[in-house]
């Protein structure tokens, strides 16, 4: 008997401290069968291989890749749209689903701190709120006086979220987990520069293809968005390490190791 299990969601500490869903992943992998992980960084498999008691032999890497959409320009009714979302503004942005994992609260903090929004840079955070947390992110705006400068458009089509990586200012990605971080390598693709988190995927994915910061020291974040802001060389700099590193990821490759994984688990490997 063989098994191959796709892990699609972000695997952490924080996945695996659900009981059930590692007690159901041990089981399945104790059983006599070839059983294969399928995960998205080496991180991951650190974390499968260490929570799950599986052995690395039987995890295999596979990174996502960018929409081959994203390589091209913007067209003009897309970065429209997202000039009505910034009020044509110049605009730092963030997107993903609203979770407190994600630190926004954070990055709205170091918003306000940075002073940008003085120069008239609004903060998009755009993205789907499942739980709700927009009202604490909204909160934390109010307190910090930054509330008019703080955009939540909330889920965007895909030709908007073009044009919204196409006149950001940069990309922030302030998270404390991340399976992969898909938002940085679009960003890579639409040459945004990038400021994230040097926590779990971020710094593997990221990989020299923008500017790392320690999202336990908010300062750290804040300098980088004051020198992104009004350093013009450094944003230069940041879009040429982004549009580099975005050369390593293809679906093409994606699809063709994932091919390989399914033919070794048929195989019985």
């Amino acid at each position: 008997m063989r098994l191959l299990v796709n892990n699609k969601q972000r695997f952490s500490t924080s996945t695996a401290s659900n009981g059930a869903y590692r007690f159901n992943l041990q089981k399945t992998a104790r059983k006599k069968v070839t059983t294969f992980f399928q995960s998205r960084v080496v991180s991951a498999q650190r974390d499968v291989t260490r929570l799950l008691r599986v052995r690395a032999s039987r995890v295999r890497v596979i990174p996502l890749a960018p929409d081959p959409y994203f390589d091209e320009a913007a067209r003009p009714e897309e970065t429209a749209a997202a000039q009505v979302i910034s009020h044509g503004k110049p605009y730092v942005l963030f997107v993903g689903i609203l979770s407190p994992q994600k630190n926004l609260e954070g990055l709205v903090d170091a918003f306000a701190s940075s002073g940008i929004w003085r120069q008239g840079v609004q903060l998009v955070i755009a993205g789907a709120d499942h739980e709700g947390y927009q009202r604490e992110l909204e909160a934390a705006a109010m307190r910090a006086s930054v509330a008019g400068f703080v955009k939540f458009p909330g889920y965007v089509p895909r030709p908007t979220l073009r044009g919204l990586y196409g006149s950001a200012t940069c990309l922030v990605l302030p998270s404390y987990g991340e399976g992969f971080g898909l938002p940085m390598v679009e960003a890579m693709a639409c040459g945004v520069p990038i400021l994230a988190a040097n926590r779990q995927a971020l710094p593997e994915v990221l990989d020299g293809g923008g500017q790392l910061f320690d999202p336990a020291k908010p300062e750290d974040l804040v300098v980088l968005l004051r020198k992104v802001t009004d350093d013009r060389e450094f944003r230069h700099e940041l879009t040429q390490r982004a549009v580099t590193r975005r050369k390593d990821f293809s679906w093409a490759r994606t699809a063709a190791a994932t091919a390989d994984v399914y033919e070794e688990v048929l195989r019985g490997a």
